[in-house]
């Protein structure tokens, strides 16, 4: 009992100083990476003079934390509740100064040492608020980089060196990552550098200019928000001094496919704005981010189609157009083996579903008046296109037809059957088989007693 318990003592002081080891190296990793904060550029401008000298505060702003968020080496404060870890503080203040429309801008910057609370740098810049004051700020940025790269956190509370020697300062470099030329249209989008959202580009005016460390490598990545998809991913390490430019065009793609309910006899031409494709072909690589149009001409150079369509970046935008469905009345001129020729009409009362009259004329022989006789062939029907209809190429159909047959000059069928007079009928089924204008229609007939098959041959129109 007594091995037992020392054996749990020596354990359990073991586990401890193991544990305890490993907090406090976890400690004095996290103490040696230093904290920086950088709190907004205090406004001293007289704001009834410059009622928008506000905007300068933003551009300081956003010009020291986009240099330095996304520096690994460095740990960026963003909540101020979490100031008492704070190991360096970037702060300053400007006033604008002289003329109203194109003051003069005088910054002060400032960065602190929060761990023996003393000011570490602190330096003047004037410029004026054209174009200049950008050459100014980055001397600040540039400036504020010495300080901040060189700078460490002591390992312990008796070490009393937060800065390296001036010479190590004077050796780190800049350079410029210059953002511009993005052709975006109104898609949006979170612009990264080393994880760290610069901005969200979401139109063709963006163009953003940030200070980095020459000789250290960054990562660029630009995020599709809709999509989330990365489309521009890029490693860049840039000499001293030296700028480079990141372009990006958002491009999509449109599938316009074949036309539906087109009319025959007619020829159709495809447009997206004014660029002509081919039906049922893709358009790559359009400029995404904006609206396109989809018109469709006729061989008479009449719009029959327009499609306003947005287009998305990376997207394929299938397209499917169809022309309304008029309905119609089509005429037909067929032949049988009975018929010399025939007319019909077919009236469409859907898309696939009409019903047609028509009526043939062929000769009948008529033994009692020793010759042949005119006959008519009247005819009714529906059909219903299982396959096509009237505006496809090829269709295909089936339906129930009902006939008689007629000799208008008198004379009787009584050849055929002895109670027959000048008039009977009959009804069947049939198939039909289009193409283009041209037909074929066998059917099955089923008349005096007896079923028989009849071919008819035809066009319609």
């Amino acid at each position: 009992m007594m091995k037992s318990g020392w054996f749990l003592l020596v354990f359990f002081f073991l586990f401890g100083k193991v544990f305890a080891d490993g907090e406090n190296n976890s400690t004095s990793t996290n103490v040696l990476k230093p904290r920086v904060a950088i709190l907004k550029f205090e406004n001293r401008s007289n704001q009834k003079k410059y009622p928008a000298s506000g905007v300068y505060q933003k551009l300081i702003f956003k010009s020291l934390r986009n240099f330095i968020a996304p520096l690994r080496s460095l740990e960026l404060i963003r909540d101020s509740s979490s100031a008492d870890l704070t190991n360096l503080i970037v702060s300053g203040e400007y006033a604008l100064s002289g003329k109203k429309s194109n003051p003069d801008i005088h910054i002060e910057l400032k960065i602190r040492s929060e761990i023996d609370r003393k000011m570490l740098f602190k330096k003047s810049y004037r410029a004026s608020t054209d174009r200049k004051i950008f050459d100014s700020i980055d001397r600040m940025v540039s400036d504020s980089a010495k300080i901040v790269l060189a700078f460490r956190t002591p390992q312990n509370e008796k070490e009393k060196i937060p800065i390296d020697t001036d010479a190590h300062i004077e050796k780190i470099e800049t350079a410029n990552l210059l953002f511009n030329n993005f052709k975006i249209g109104s898609e949006e989008y979170d612009l990264m550098l080393n994880g760290e959202i610069l901005d969200s580009p979401r139109n063709n005016r963006f163009a953003l200019k940030v200070n980095v460390v020459a000789g250290q490598e960054y990562q660029i990545k630009l995020l599709h928000k809709e999509s989330g998809r990365v489309v521009l991913n890029s490693a860049v390490t840039l000499a001293p001094d030296e700028t480079r430019n990141i372009n990006y065009i958002g491009t999509g793609n449109v599938a316009a496919r074949f036309l539906d309910n087109k009319e025959h006899y007619k020829i159709y031409s495809f447009f997206v704005d004014s660029k002509e494709i081919a039906e049922g072909s893709v358009l790559s690589n359009l400029w995404s981010g904006l609206n396109y149009n989809l018109k469709i001409k006729d061989n008479q150079s009449n719009v029959v189609y327009t499609n306003l369509f947005y287009l998305k970046d990376g997207e394929l935008k299938e397209l499917s157009p169809a022309l309304e469905w008029k309905g119609g009345v089509h005429l037909k001129i067929y032949k049988t083996d009975d018929i010399y020729a025939g007319l019909g009409l077919d009236l469409f009362f859907f898309r696939y579903l009409w019903a047609g009259v028509g009526c043939g004329g062929g000769v009948f022989y008529d033994w009692n008046k020793g010759g042949g006789v005119p006959v008519l062939f009247p005819y009714a029907d529906v059909g219903y296109y299982l396959i096509g209809d009237m505006l496809s190429n090829f269709r295909a159909g089936i339906g129930l037809t009902f006939h008689g047959y007629y000799l208008p000059a008198g004379g009787d069928f009584s050849d055929l059957n002895s109670a027959l007079s000048s008039l009977f009928y009959g009804g069947g089924i049939f198939a039909i088989v289009e193409y283009y204008i041209f037909y074929i229609k066998p059917a099955v007939y089923y008349d005096l007693s007896k079923f028989y098959a009849v071919m008819a041959v035809g066009v319609k129109f």
